[in-house]
Formats: C-alpha cells, structure tokens, sequence
C-alpha cells in the first residue's frame, strides 16, 4: 500500500473523510536505440567509437571530396593512365571580379634537402631504408667510386646546400649501395634522383617528368590505406607527416599543372618562390648580372621579367625546356664533394676578412654591456 492511501484510509476512520490524489506517473519505457547507445558508451572507450564513426562516414565524405574537385579521375598527362587517384585538390580562391584556383606546393629543393636530413639522421626504419648504408657507403667512398664525404652523411654539414643532397641520392651512390647488398636503400635513392631530375633537368619529355613523379608517388602510397582509422598522425611510414604530404601535394600540382597549360610547362620555372623567381629575372636583362638596377630600369626590368614568365609559361606542346637540344653535354653543376686535406677549404675566410675585419659577434656579452667580472666575484 502507498503513502497516500494509507492517508486516505486513516482519513475516513479518523477524519473528516477527505481523500489526497495524486497523479499517477507514467514511466516510459527506453527504446532500444537508446538502450544500446548507453551500453556502448559505457562498456567502449571513446577511440573506438571516433573510428567506427569515421570509417562508417568515410565513403559518403570521400566522394563529396572527389566530386567538388575541379580534376577527375579520367585527367592524366597524354600517354600515361597515372595517377589512378587525385590524393589533393586545389584550393579555390573567390574574390570580386573571378574564381581561380590557388596550386601551392613545396620547392623542390627544399623537399630533396629535407629527405637528405632524414635518412642521414634516423633513416625510414619501417620501410627498410637505414641510415647505415649511406654511412658504409661514405666510409668507402673513394674505394667504391661514389666520392661520398663522411662529412655529408654523419655530420650533415650544410643541411639546406642542395648540391650535397643531390651527392646523397648520386647514381655513383646507387651503385655503391647495390655492390654493398643495400638493395631497399639503393632503389629509393633511384626515386629521389629522378624525382628530382623531373623538376630540374632539362631535355626531358614531360612524358618522361611525370613517369619519375609517379614513380616515388606510388612508393609513397604503397601500403597506406586512408580509409582505416585512426589516421597516421605525425609520421606516415615513418616519414615526417609534413615531408610526407609535401612530396605528394608536389607531385599531384605538377600533375595536375599540365590541364592549366595544355600540356607543357617549363618544370624548373615553377616553384614557392615566386619573388625569387621574379627578381631572378632582373639578371637576365642586366648587363652585369648583378640584378641590382637603379630606380630608372625597374619599369623596363618588370616589363623583360614578365615577357620572360611569358615565356617560359607558353602553351606550346612540346616546351624548349622538354626538347632534346635543350639538354647539355656537361651541365653546369655545384660539386657536392669535400675538399681533400691538402687543398683549399671551400667557404674559407682570408686572413685579413678573419682576423682584422670587425665583427662584434666575437665580443663577450658582458663585454659589450661594459660589466666587469672581477667587480662582481668581490
């Protein structure tokens, strides 16, 4: 019996009669959606559920992805059936008068420096490429022909000189880690050196540029599936996620570069730095080729620089950059070897700029600040 007909009974045989009502309450029961969310927000840590989450709404987003892509999958460069699938797109920027599309990527040169770092500090253990091949292959490379400086490899000296990083992945190297048995090693040198042929040297087809590009993307897709939660995080096949995507949004750009220009480009003109670029220009139309103009030749110096972008943008089929006779016998190059011990060091100063020439930064602070040390110990 409840409360309130215990109440209701006392009322009538000690009271006035009165009786007290009160509201029934329905309890609805849970439906079973609910039940089982509650379980399993319960029993399942929350890592698991983000994932079963993600993965269950991964293909919707993927194909809303691929269809607000200005690329589809049936764009290829002429003669080619590559890439298979676009793994970025570009950004579309709005402003007032017209829509473009914004291509940004990573120089080269500083994504081939960036590899040089890399597999001469930790190697990419996961994928089988060591850092003890380049350091065998240096400790003998004057023996195995390679002429590789130990100085490049466990010393790293000069991180950002992308002479020294194109020694690194050398066809001389190649060899030399084939003869040692670091055949793993030896292949993604192969796929550095031509990925960065593909951007730099001339007398390549753009046929030829784009089978060297993809050739290192697919090595760099190879077994990594994106549709598997979580994602990798800071590094992807133990590379640096940001090195990482830097090679294949480069790749994908350059690709994807052909459809803007039908077909040809001059490869080694494109790149981060723009400015650069540009102001390079200025040597061009200087007689000096110093690029340093007086205030009166920069109109005219703007006007050769853009004629020159021109140029080398033209929407010719086959670009002068991509022809044969545009490829030299003995191409200029830095050398990205060391000096042996009895010649000149290279970046020496000379006696007088080293001992004579001012440079504050050899002050001690508290020099400079005028503090006395002895003052200070009393």
């Amino acid at each position: 019996m409840r409360k309130h007909e215990i109440v209701n009974q006392f009322s009538r045989v000690f009271g006035d009669g009165s009786t007290l009502q009160v509201k029934q309450k329905y309890i609805e029961p849970k439906t079973l959606a609910v039940i089982c969310k509650s379980y399993i927000q319960s029993k399942l840590p929350k890592q698991f559920l983000n994932a079963a989450f993600a993965t269950f709404r991964y293909p919707s987003e993927y194909q809303e992805w691929v269809s607000s892509s200005p690329f589809g999958t049936e764009c290829k460069v002429d003669g080619t059936r590559l890439p298979q699938y676009w793994y970025t797109k570009p950004k579309l920027i709005h402003s007032d008068s017209d829509s473009r599309y914004l291509l940004d990527f990573l120089d080269p040169e500083h994504l081939l420096t960036n590899i040089r770092t890399k597999v001469c500090t930790t190697g990419i253990n996961k994928v089988g490429i060591k850092r003890e091949a380049w350091i065998q292959v240096a400790k003998y490379g004057k023996q195995n022909g390679s002429n590789l400086s130990l100085a490049l490899v466990e010393h790293l000296l000069d991180k950002q000189n992308v002479a020294f990083a194109i020694k690194t992945f050398s066809e001389e190297v190649e060899i030399a880690m084939k003869n040692a048995g670091y055949h793993t090693d030896a292949n993604f040198c192969g796929l550095i050196r031509n990925w960065y042929r593909a951007q730099d040297e001339p007398g390549l087809s753009c046929y030829e540029r784009h089978l060297y590009e993809q050739s290192l993307r697919q090595w760099l897709l190879e077994d990594v599936r994106f549709e598997i939660f979580p994602p990798p995080g800071r590094y992807v096949k133990d590379i640096p996620i940001v090195l990482y995507e830097g090679l294949l949004i480069h790749i994908d750009r350059r690709s994807q570069l052909y459809a803007f220009t039908n077909g040809a480009y001059n490869a080694r003109s494109i790149g981060t730095l723009d400015i650069e670029n540009l102001f390079g220009a200025f040597q061009d139309w200087d007689a000096k080729g110093t690029g340093v103009l007086r205030a009166d030749e920069v109109p005219e110096a703007m006007l050769t620089a853009c004629d020159l972008y021109n140029t080398r943008l033209n929407e010719a089929r086959d670009h002068v950059f991509d022809q044969p006779e545009r490829k030299h016998a003995n191409p200029k190059r830095k050398k990205g070897t060391i000096s042996s011990l009895g010649e000149p060091s290279k970046g020496i100063k000379s006696v007088r700029e080293e001992r004579y020439k001012l440079n504050e930064s050899k002050i001690l602070p508290h020099v400079r600040a005028g503090i006395n040390l002895e003052d200070l110990k009393m």
